[in-house]
């Protein structure tokens, strides 16, 4: 079908050579540029209660360990000092480097490295 009204591609036809090389350019920039941003590596958990980690709430995945930790701490906020039984029960929280769901351990994520 011919379009009366001519469109981007059609000024590629009239440029020849260079609006092809010039399209492969933009792609590439494109890729790039999308490369160019660091794909989230931190992971965080929140235990509400710190003496039974197999009660987590997980929080997501972050670019850096300072985002990690200050949505863990603001997390850990609303799990305030309270008495469960008659015991105190504080919550905690942790963030992890490099983790994996690991499937030999029930899809439990493993990481590289966590801290505090």
């Amino acid at each position: 079908m011919i379009s009366a009204h001519p469109t981007i591609l059609d000024f590629g036809f009239i440029l020849g050579r260079e609006w092809k090389s010039m399209r492969y350019a933009v792609l590439a920039a494109l890729v790039l540029t999308a490369c160019d941003r660091p794909a989230p590596e931190w992971k965080g958990w929140v235990y509400p209660n710190a003496a039974f980690l197999p009660d987590d709430v997980p929080l997501g995945s972050f670019a850096t360990l300072e985002e990690c930790r200050a949505s863990a701490r603001s997390a850990v906020m609303h799990f305030e000092e309270r008495l469960v039984d008659g015991e105190v029960v504080k919550a905690d929280y942790e963030c992890g480097f490099g983790c994996r769901a690991d499937g030999g351990l029930g899809g439990l994520n493993v990481c590289e490295r966590t801290v505090k």
